[in-house]
């Protein structure tokens, strides 16, 4: 009866546990937009492993494929098909972070064009996962290796054709007290 007692104790507590665990997790899903755009579509490769790269650190996407009726908190991504050469030269795509809505730039021309490098959805997912961080963080900044590296290089390229780049640390704590923050104030928001 005793050992039937406290089988019972333990499983309770593993459920509060997880019960926590799911309110913790609630708070690291973000919706991201994504404009559909003729021959870009909407990227189903690039979307799948940039979720897949966001999950290894606890955040799970919500992609909304409806960019007209975005929900308010979530991350509007536009895709260019003709970039032209003068503006933000060499970028692949940028965060608008702080004017307005955010909101993501992808300059699709400019990833088609590095083919030789990369394979397009290989480098689409990594530049989503890059611009997205940048808005989960709500700073402008980059690392000095891995996905938020500020610019890629031959040896980056290389590693992300045999496996996603990695976030380091300190972008993982970033990302998650920033989610955090937000999770917190829709929590006062809504209350």
């Amino acid at each position: 009866m005793r050992i039937i007692g406290m089988a019972i104790m333990a499983a309770l507590a593993g459920a509060r546990a997880q019960g926590s665990e799911t309110q913790v997790n609630a708070g690291r899903t973000v919706t991201v937009c994504v404009e559909r755009n003729g021959a870009m579509g909407s990227m189903p490769f690039a979307r799948v492993t940039a979720s897949k790269m966001f999950a290894e650190i606890g955040v799970t996407i919500q992609w909304w494929l409806k960019a007209d009726s975005c929900p308010a908190q979530g991350i509007l991504i536009r895709l260019s098909g003709s970039t032209p050469h003068d503006f933000r030269p060499g970028a692949l795509a940028y965060a608008q972070l702080f004017d307005g809505a955010p909101r993501i730039q992808i300059f699709y021309d400019r990833i088609a064009e590095r083919h030789d490098q990369i394979p397009a959805p290989l480098l689409q997912a990594h530049v989503l996962v890059h611009e997205i961080t940048h808005i989960l963080q709500a700073i402008a900044r980059h690392s000095e290796n891995g996905v938020m590296k500020a610019k890629w290089d031959y040896v980056d390229y290389t590693e992300m054709a045999r496996k996603p780049l990695p976030f380091t640390e300190y972008d993982v704590a970033l990302i998650h007290r920033s989610l955090a923050n937000r999770a917190g104030a829709a929590q006062v928001a809504s209350n």
